[in-house]
């Protein structure tokens, strides 16, 4: 696997984020990466920033638990996990993305957008938001009604 520096290594989780985000597939994963990152990466390159945002978020659910012990926290398999609460959950990882960069001295908000490749839009994170939020509403609503 090639060696990136830790700016490269930020950027590149940024980028596989927004995929995961928008529930993009392998395929169009990687076309949207290999063209936001400037240089082809291989799928099993892919594969490992993916599970390493999962270790990620799997290890900060924990320390939250052991700092604060009134919080009942169970983890299970995010893979069977809705895609909506898997966004939601990104989405605070992101922001600790954000931040490690800005330690580093660089902004990573400027990829913080992706191409969506069946429209060729842009798209941020408030539309995201927006989006979850009344993808979360119905469900909760349909939810509620099976009562």
């Amino acid at each position: 696997m090639p060696q990136f520096s830790e700016k490269k290594k930020l950027i590149l989780t940024m980028l596989v984020m927004n995929c995961e985000m928008n529930h993009l597939t392998e395929n169009e994963s990687l076309s949207y990466i290999n063209q936001s990152f400037g240089k082809n990466i291989s799928r099993r390159t892919y594969y490992y920033y993916k599970r390493a945002i999962f270790h990620n978020y799997e290890k900060s659910i924990l320390e939250e638990y052991n700092n604060s012990r009134s919080e009942k926290v169970i983890l299970h398999d995010l893979s069977k996990t809705s895609k909506g609460i898997v966004s939601m959950i990104m989405l605070k990882e992101k922001v600790s993305l954000i931040r490690k960069g800005f330690k580093l001295g660089f902004n990573l908000t400027k990829y913080d957008r992706v191409v969506i490749p069946h429209t060729h839009h842009f798209t941020d994170s408030d539309s995201q938001i927006n989006l979850l939020l009344g993808r979360s509403k119905r469900l909760i609503t349909e939810a509620r009604s099976m009562r």
